[in-house]
């Protein structure tokens, strides 16, 4: 389930990291602000899969050891 309220995050960058992300959302007729917000979620969700698989990792070593 989508959740319907959403927050505003800002940051800071260089002109041609701006330039770029203006570029890669135009090319994908997205906007900045959506291309950003699926990085950020996309670099999340690869993050807690790490972070499950080391604990997954973790929790097989403390078995056998």
């Amino acid at each position: 389930m989508k959740e319907s309220r959403t927050e505003k995050v800002m940051f800071t960058c260089t002109p041609d990291v701006k330039e770029y992300l203006i570029d890669w959302a135009t090319n994908e007729r997205r906007s900045v602000s959506n291309l950003v917000e699926g990085l950020v979620v996309e670099a999340i969700t690869q993050k807690k899969s790490e972070a499950e698989n080391e604990t997954s990792s973790s929790a097989k070593k403390d078995k056998r050891g």
